[in-house]
């Protein structure tokens, strides 16, 4: 004879933006400052990521399915900065001022969701 257990598991998912209210509530609790993501430069963005890269797992990178856009977009760091120094390069190039600026907005917009600030 057997003896078989049912067990109900109910699984929640909670959408990134509460789970970050949360982490920014906890955080906002120590007395840590905090800025949004517009308040950053784009160097900023660049020195951030740079920072936070030796902490990145590549392990943890393995067991996201191809296409993630959770990924990260280089393994390495040499990788980063050579994107840097072209977008740096690119958009240098543009003599507008209001289209450089704007350029730098969306640069920045893209390095944050990059970076997850």
């Amino acid at each position: 004879m057997f003896n078989i257990k049912m067990i109900s598991v109910t699984l929640y998912v909670v959408p990134s933006r509460q789970i970050a209210a949360k982490i920014n509530a906890a955080v906002k609790t120590l007395g840590v400052s905090q800025r949004f993501c517009d308040d950053f430069s784009v160097a900023e963005l660049n020195q951030i990521m740079r920072d936070m890269h030796c902490h990145f797992s590549p392990d943890l990178a393995s067991t996201l399915p191809s296409g993630d856009a959770r990924a990260k977009r280089f393994t390495d760091l040499a990788g980063y900065e050579a994107s840097w120094l072209a977008e740096s390069t690119s958009l240098g190039a543009v003599d507008d001022l209001e289209a450089r600026a704007a350029g730098d907005a969306a640069l920045r917009d893209g390095k944050c969701a990059e970076v997850h600030v």
